[in-house]
């Protein structure tokens, strides 16, 4: 049987997908939309969940989702709370199916991606491409890509497997997300 990753990074405009088949990435995906991809916000969180779950195969060993982002200042509360309505039908979906899956902060997956807590958004891509081969041009495929990534690497963690390919503070970002706790169905 096929170990199979997925990374997940939601956005409104422009989910990233990134699933991994036998340490192979088979579907890098955006899925985009606007206000006018369904007639209300509850339709668009129905259309983006059904091509979400249309990237899935068969059988899946576990998904890594990045965590909803803390809004710095008023302009951005209302586009956060459309993002946390996104976010929590997804985990709801990934749960009622019964996923194994971990939520993952914006800051562990960029350090995981560039051994940076934070920096350009320019720079997930550069790295996306170095580390991985992976061409894409916009942060939430890069994002996708690197969640995928850490949903594999967190697996091999917690099987035991041997993680000595990966860089130390790739292993610091792997630490903080399985002590964070924010994973569902492992057991």
């Amino acid at each position: 049987m096929s170990e199979v990753f997925i990374g997940l990074d939601l956005s409104l405009t422009g989910t990233g997908v990134s699933v991994i088949e036998d340490s192979k990435f088979t579907t890098i995906k955006m899925i985009k939309t606007n206000p006018k991809s369904a007639e209300n916000d509850l339709l668009r969180l129905e259309y983006i969940k059904e091509k979400i779950f249309n990237c899935f195969p068969k059988s899946v060993t576990m998904i890594a989702v990045e965590d909803f982002y803390i809004p710095h200042n008023a302009l951005q509360i209302r586009s956060a709370i459309s993002l946390i309505k996104l976010g929590t039908c997804i985990r709801l979906e990934l749960n009622r199916l019964g996923y194994k899956f971990v939520v993952v902060s914006p800051t562990s997956v960029k350090k995981f991606g560039t051994g940076k807590g934070a920096g350009p958004k320019g720079m997930m891509i550069r790295e996306v491409f170095r580390r991985y081969g992976q061409e894409v041009s916009d942060d939430n495929s890069a994002d996708a890509i690197c969640l995928s990534k850490m949903a594999e690497a967190i697996w091999q963690t917690k099987s035991k497997a041997d993680t000595s390919h990966l860089h130390d503070y790739q292993k610091e970002a792997l630490k903080k997300v399985i002590e964070d706790g924010l994973q569902y169905n492992m057991d």
